[in-house]
């Protein structure tokens, strides 16, 4: 954009300097026709190319009051895009100040704009919730100048455009002509160099438009170059010179000096200087306010982050206090219960048989070697109880409630008593043992008494679990209540009531005397019950205790063989409701990140706004991801309070223990923070992509 025919830089440079400014606006190719100017076709893109300015040459000196005339259409806007450093030429030159615009880096155009560009457009886009004082600040809240100092400039700026009594109302309640005379003193607060105004008067009355041009010729007169966009010839009669721009074309021989134009080497209005340190706070403060200012927005993002938030932190707490309560219940119901097998023992029936033994003989022998070998157990100190327990097969043996031939033979599942007829067998666990089992598990009783099941008379008596009872059709244990074994009646000595263990709900338990009339057995084990601690040492001393020649016989399962269980549970468990709540949360965040999406397109005036004022693309992103940071962080807090709450109650609920520890809390706070910062980013990013001079464009 260099132009060898541009006069020299240091001998007096115009202010504004252009020759054959052009700009050609891209669209895509089957996009809606524009009135301003000609378009071709670009095969290889796609689009059409709209020259939106197609040949723009002018000089504006220093303190000039100029009017650029034109219809609508003619590319007025575009023309003051490019003055105002808010767009690119295509092609052509530019000189502001004697310094080509077309070299500078974006840094430096957001400087130069910021210090010596002040803009007024045709809506005065003041946010409306926002004080008069906020709104005129803003160029100053953008540079960073000093509380103090811009509270002083505030004041100045509106007391030349004669609403310092209106420093504290609400920008929204102001009239069309006081909101510009607003929009005025915005642009003047900053001591720009020119003011560049579009159509500035375009939605006032025939007497607003008089006082605002007389206030632009009162800005002029203290020395700012003012030029002024318009096609309304009242407004154009307010300047000393006119340029006219038909078809995207503007040409202006440079014309004569005119009276009143402010003289080289003229003393220039110091301009308000910022601080970096206070321009980052400030963005802050702005983030802030914003959020504040748009109540029912920022509470729809900050619900969003409660309810991930809180389901997440509700989760871990819950997860805590369930896997806590699980792993509790598996400590109680391994910490001190130990089973012992031994592999050398022939402990089936058809080993018995296969050795020539009588069958009979050898089932007893079995049981009495059980019996022994749990007496060696029981000296060990340390140990309880020591119940030896022998299984067998629900298969391999006819359980019934009517005996046979009685309706029809076996009826499996009984009738009577509550009970139902029915042809299934019985496919709950059979096992032998003594009443000791009970005792030192702690099993509760529903009917009847399990101390039958030790009888020194050789009685075969069945106890009954919860679920099995009912399979049956037994409701309660009493003289006379029977089920049939094989042919042979038992009497039923109680039923027991549901411990939520299927194994235990759904078996029937017999007394020794049972190993006579029951078949197939599956499995002989020792059921060990330890004094709470003894566990480890016991597992350990059995072994030797029972075959000190030969221990590997011997396999205990202990408590610590269940530790890797615990922990699995625990991880499992609280991985599940960790992934649940991550869900919400990541559903949050994105319900939040949409909601700022969208509230960056309906704050695009703003956007252009603050560009125009000298706001980096940095500083707007900045500004959206704090606000979006500082509505999810208050989420966050809250959500963790309520989920802390949410686990609390539903642990007190079911009787867990309550698991809320400092990192829980800590966790739903860094979350809360991160959701936010992330949801935040591509928001921002968005906003500050945003071209100010398309924005400008098309609305």
């Amino acid at each position: 954009m260099n132009d060898p025919e541009a006069p020299p830089a240091a001998v007096d440079p115009p202010l504004i300097y252009t020759k054959g400014l052009a700009r050609a606006i891209g669209r895509a190719a089957s996009g809606p026709p524009s009135d301003t100017g000609p378009a071709t076709a670009n095969q290889a893109t796609g689009t059409t190319q709209v020259q939106a300015l197609r040949c723009a040459t002018c000089t504006i000196r220093r303190g000039e009051f100029v009017a650029i005339i034109g219809p609508s259409g003619s590319g007025k806007t575009t023309l003051l895009s490019l003055l105002g450093l808010l767009d690119h030429a295509t092609s052509g030159t530019y000189r502001f100040d004697g310094v080509d615009v077309g070299s500078l880096r974006e840094p430096d155009r957001d400087d130069l704009r910021a210090n010596s560009i002040g803009f007024v457009f045709q809506n005065s886009y003041l946010i409306g919730a926002e004080t008069v004082g906020a709104n005129v600040a803003l160029g100053l809240r953008v540079r960073g100048v000093p509380a103090r100092e811009r509270n002083r400039l505030v004041l100045q700026a509106l007391d030349r455009v004669g609403l310092a009594s209106a420093i504290n109302r609400r920008a929204g309640n102001l009239s069309g002509g006081e909101k510009q005379r607003v929009a005025v003193a915005r642009a003047l607060v900053t001591s720009p160099r020119m003011i560049l105004a579009d159509e500035p008067t375009g939605a006032l009355d025939s007497d607003s438009t008089v006082r605002l041009m007389e206030l632009l010729g009162s800005v002029n007169a203290a020395g700012t170059t003012v030029v002024v966009v318009t096609h309304d010839p009242l407004v154009a009669g307010a300047a000393r010179r006119h340029l006219s721009i038909t078809d995207g074309v503007l040409d202006d021989a440079g014309g004569a000096p005119v009276a009143g134009v402010v003289e080289p080497g003229a003393a220039v209005p110091r301009r308000p200087q910022g601080k970096r340190s206070v321009r980052l706070r400030q963005e802050v403060a702005d983030a802030v306010l914003a959020s504040l200012i748009r109540p029912a927005r920022s509470l729809l993002v900050t619900l969003a982050y409660v309810l991930g938030v809180a389901a997440l932190v509700g989760a871990m707490g819950v997860a805590g206090g369930s896997t806590g309560q699980v792993v509790e219940r598996l400590t109680e119901a391994g910490s001190n219960e130990i089973r012992v097998t031994d592999n050398s023992i022939p402990w089936s029936f058809d080993s018995a048989m296969a050795e020539g033994v009588d069958p009979l003989t050898a089932v007893n022998g079995l049981w009495n070697q059980s019996q022994v070998t749990a007496g060696q157990v029981a000296a060990i100190e340390g140990v309880v109880a020591a119940t030896p327990v022998q299984v067998y097969s629900s298969g391999g043996n006819a359980i019934s409630r009517i005996g046979p031939g009685r309706a029809g033979g076996q009826v499996y599942g009984g009738q009577g008593s509550g009970g139902r007829t029915g042809t299934v067998p019985f496919g709950g666990r059979l096992m032998i043992l003594s009443d000791s089992y009970f005792e030192a598990s702690g099993t509760e009783v529903s009917s009847g008494t399990t101390g039958l099941l030790g009888n020194t008379w050789d009685a075969v008596v069945v106890v009954a679990g919860s679920r099995a009872a009912a399979e049956l059709g037994l409701t309660e244990a009493s003289p006379g209540v029977t089920i049939w074994v094989n042919g042979l009646s038992v009497d039923v000595a109680a039923i027991l009531s549901p411990s939520g263990d299927v194994r235990l709900d759904s078996a029937l338990f017999f007394s020794p005397a049972a190993r006579l009339i029951l078949s197939d057995q599956t499995d002989q084990y020792w059921d060990i019950r330890t004094a709470d601690g003894y566990a480890e040492p016991v597992a350990k001393a059995i072994p030797l205790a029972l075959a000190p020649n030969n221990p590997g016989q011997i396999a205990v399962s202990t408590v610590a063989q269940l530790a890797g269980l615990q922990q699995g549970v625990s991880a499992d468990l609280s991985r599940m409701l960790g992934a649940i709540g991550a869900v919400i949360l990541v559903l949050s965040a994105l319900t939040s990140a949409t909601t700022m999406f969208l509230a960056v397109q309906h704050r695009g005036p703003e956007i252009a706004l603050r560009r125009a004022m000298g706001a980096s693309r940095a500083s707007i992103w900045r500004l959206f991801t704090y606000e979006g940071t500082a509505v999810g962080t208050c989420g966050g807090v809250v959500g963790t309070a309520i989920g802390i709450g949410v686990a609390v109650l539903v642990s007190q609920a079911n009787s867990w223990p309550v698991h809320i520890g400092s990192r829980t809390v800590a966790a739903g706070f860094l979350v809360g923070f991160l959701a936010a910062v992330l949801a935040s980013m591509i928001p921002a990013l968005h906003a500050a992509r945003r071209d100010p001079a398309e924005i400008l464009r098309t609305i």
